[in-house]
């Protein structure tokens, strides 16, 4: 059996039986050099003055947890920067009472200074650090470093401003279609815009004529075989239970042909 010396610790200075000729700590504080590799050296407790090792390298006031709740009780009266009231903080950097109060504190230090606008002058709170009040004066500008082609509103005019996806019409009042806008439906038909909606023109001019609405066996037959021509007087009204055929009746045919020809057509009960 090997008899060693005592020998003083190299971290907290007290006397231990060492195991190795090797050996620098006591027991204790190699258990905590296990646990702990990362020793910045010594430090005086903020609250009791006691001298313990730190370890964190950014750097511990306090030499256990129950200092550093003791001396956060310590802590005088503050006043809430929000309310003004005065309240008991749990640690130094508290500032408000409450978390409604952090809260609102949070947003204000969010929040931007009013700014003015440099096309128009105008005051306005950027929100999302805009430089320009709105997107009219944000294209002013655009415009001075690129030359870009002004757009028009298509129904009154209106410049909306310079770029080509801004769209056609300045606003939805111009862009919803107005009462009575005609376009093709396919097949030589028209469709004309009502209260209701799109319609087809012929069957729209015929409920006007009769004053009601058309039923479903009801169709609406053109005598000249336009299609597109939705004259009151080329409009004829069927009762089928089946699509009305194609084209256009014999006799009318052929009063067509005769008025192309230079005939003058006399036409009296069905008869010419």
């Amino acid at each position: 059996m090997v008899i060693r010396a005592k020998r003083l610790c190299v971290r907290c200075n007290q006397s231990y039986e060492p195991n190795s000729n090797r050996q620098k700590y006591c027991l204790q504080c190699q258990a905590k050099n296990a646990r702990h590799r990362h020793w910045k050296g010594e430090g005086v407790c903020a609250y009791c003055g006691k001298a313990f090792p730190i370890f964190d390298a950014r750097g511990q006031k306090f030499c256990s947890v129950q200092c550093g709740y003791a001396a956060n009780r310590k802590l005088p009266l503050r006043q809430c920067k929000i309310c003004g009231i005065q309240f008991k903080p749990k640690h130094s950097g508290q500032e408000c009472c409450s978390r409604q109060c952090a809260g609102k504190a949070a947003n204000l230090s969010r929040k931007r200074q009013p700014q003015i606008c440099p096309v128009c002058g105008k005051q306005y709170d950027s929100k999302h650090r805009s430089r320009t009040c709105s997107l009219q004066c944000a294209w002013v500008i655009r415009k001075q470093k690129m030359d870009l082609p002004p757009i028009y509103c298509k129904r009154c005019g209106k410049l909306i401003g310079h770029g080509n996806w801004l769209g056609k019409y300045c606003s939805k009042a111009c862009r919803d279609t107005p009462l009575g806008t005609k376009q093709f439906a396919g097949d030589g038909y028209i469709k004309i815009k009502t209260k209701n909606g799109r319609v087809l023109e012929h069957r729209y001019i015929m409920e006007q004529m009769l004053g009601r609405k058309l039923q479903k066996a009801e169709l609406v037959h053109h005598k000249n075989g336009i299609r597109s021509d939705n004259r009151p007087e080329n409009l004829e009204l069927w009762t089928t239970s089946k699509k009305d055929p194609p084209g256009k009746r014999v006799i009318d045919w052929v009063i067509d042909y005769l008025k192309k020809e230079g005939w003058t057509v006399i036409a009296q009960e069905g008869r010419f």
